[in-house]
């Protein structure tokens, strides 16, 4: 089967005081984002003829040098502000990870001795992108998940001591945070404990969007959860999931409430767990139609990815029951409609994959010729498009009608 992994993270804690988040993907889907800054330079009154483009673009980057210096040092206490300084320099900007690290750490002692709270924004943005570099540059998971987990409880503890004007702040950060550690835990393949991490994180993180205020879940230095002895009756089921509500907290963002719960579904699948991940995506397919920030192509797109995965949580029941293999006929079908009117620019890849998991269910159900018809046509459209992975799934789809 060829599955689409989720194409958003939630909660992107960006600048100094968060950091930058990328999506776990198993199968990658190629959308370009992008954002543009604009600097407005005022013309010089006295001067008849406009200031040549050779000066206005040699002054951007002293421009950005001064702004970036300015926030560094109205932010930060004085004895912080040259190691805040060459720690982002060593981890954006040159190939000195390991130096990052030094830097970020001398960085966060003097913030401590200036007198900052553990839980400050000064301080847990440093942790954060502390933990960012040991995540992304150092390939350092365990490292990564000991600093985040350390910030998680900081503003878990400061916050259950009094909300005041950060909660809202706090939240977003705490929700971001769980998003990562799922993410973290979630790459782990198939280990099945880590998995289970991966799910309590993506649970406490959806829980915490719709207002629950239980305390983040508590992890052992050998990643053993610290209430895995729990009853396996506390174990969700598809009948216990709950519908999401129509309007989440004003603080939180409808596409990253989706985005968590398509990540949470992604991990039950990965876990044996069809039947719950069905009831997991339909819910996440729900909660889009109340979702009114993502509009036209993109739309259809994110619609497409999840009436895709919804077809192969019923492909993984087909052996149980027939029915099942047409529920999945139905629901790549409508996947397929969604991505071409989504277009192959902005859902190429969904497009791909869901042509190639009609050939699954076609197969399925034992019609060999229609099986082999979208395998075949799947690799030509990923040939064209340069789509490895899709190359790869349809030539094992023809392998298997070999056998």
């Amino acid at each position: 089967m060829f599955r689409l992994a989720n194409t958003r993270v939630i909660c992107r804690l960006t600048g100094l005081y968060g950091a930058r988040s990328h999506p776990s993907h198993v199968i990658r889907m190629r959308q370009t984002v992008t954002g543009r800054q604009s600097l407005h330079t005022e013309a010089f009154t006295e001067r008849k003829r406009g200031v040549p483009a050779g000066i206005i673009l040699s002054l951007i980057p002293l421009a950005l040098a001064a702004a970036w210096y300015a926030y560094t040092y109205n932010t930060f206490p004085p004895s912080s502000r040259r190691y805040v300084r060459r720690a982002t320099m060593k981890h954006y900007y040159t190939n000195d990870p390991q130096g990052a690290v030094v830097e970020y750490l001398r960085a966060v002692e003097e913030c401590k001795k200036a007198g900052l709270a553990d839980h400050s924004n000064e301080i847990t943005g440093l942790l954060l992108r502390l933990a960012e570099l040991y995540d992304e540059r150092l390939e350092s998971p365990r490292e990564a998940v000991t600093v985040y987990s350390s910030v998680l409880g900081l503003l878990y503890e400061d916050l259950s001591k009094d909300a005041g004007s950060a909660g809202t702040e706090h939240n977003r950060k705490m929700v971001g945070i769980a998003q990562k550690l799922g993410d973290i835990y979630a790459r782990s393949g198939d280990d099945q404990q880590r998995l289970k991490l991966a799910e309590r994180y993506y649970e406490w993180g959806i829980q915490r969007m719709l207002g629950f205020k239980n305390p983040p879940p508590l992890i052992y230095d050998d990643d053993e959860l610290a209430d895995s002895r729990a009853d396996a009756a506390d174990e969700p089921t598809a009948s216990s999931v709950p519908k999401l509500p129509p309007a989440p907290p004003q603080w939180v963002a409808p596409s990253d409430l989706g985005a968590s719960v398509e990540a949470l579904a992604a991990v039950y699948r990965k876990q044996g767990k069809s039947i719950l991940s069905l009831s997991v995506y339909m819910r996440a397919l729900g909660a889009l139609q109340n979702d009114f920030t993502v509009q036209g192509p993109a739309r259809f797109c994110r619609q497409a990815i999840l009436e895709n995965n919804i077809a192969e949580c019923y492909l993984d029941l087909a052996p149980i029951n027939e029915k099942y293999a047409n529920e999945a006929r139905t629901w790549a079908g409508r996947s397929l409609t969604h991505a071409q009117q989504a277009g192959p620019e902005t859902c190429g890849d969904c497009l791909i994959c869901a042509k190639c998991n009609l050939g699954e269910v076609a197969r399925a159900l034992k019609d060999f010729g229609r099986a082999r018809e979208c395998f075949t046509e799947c690799r030509k459209m990923a040939t064209d498009a340069g789509y490895s992975d899709g190359v790869q799934a349809a030539n094992r789809g023809l392998e298997a009608l070999k056998g």
